[in-house]
């Protein structure tokens, strides 16, 4: 998943407008529409609600994509 992310990723992006002209370029972060993303973002905040829940007994974490109680 690495090397298909640094692929994915390495390099900006540029952003349209419905008439074809490019106004900016995406730079940072997954792109809109990724249907990876939401995988990349659970393996990158698992570790730190692994470590929210071992703190405290009473912490069990739960969640899916963004939403997390």
């Amino acid at each position: 998943l690495c090397r298909f992310f640094r692929w994915a990723y390495a390099e900006a992006t540029p952003i349209f407008l419905n008439s074809g002209e490019v106004i900016t370029q995406c730079q940072t972060g997954v792109r809109q529409g990724d249907p990876l993303a939401p995988m990349y973002f659970a393996l990158a905040l698992h570790p730190v609600l692994v470590a929210a829940q071992a703190s405290d007994a009473e912490v069990y974490p739960l969640g899916y994509l963004d939403d997390i109680t």
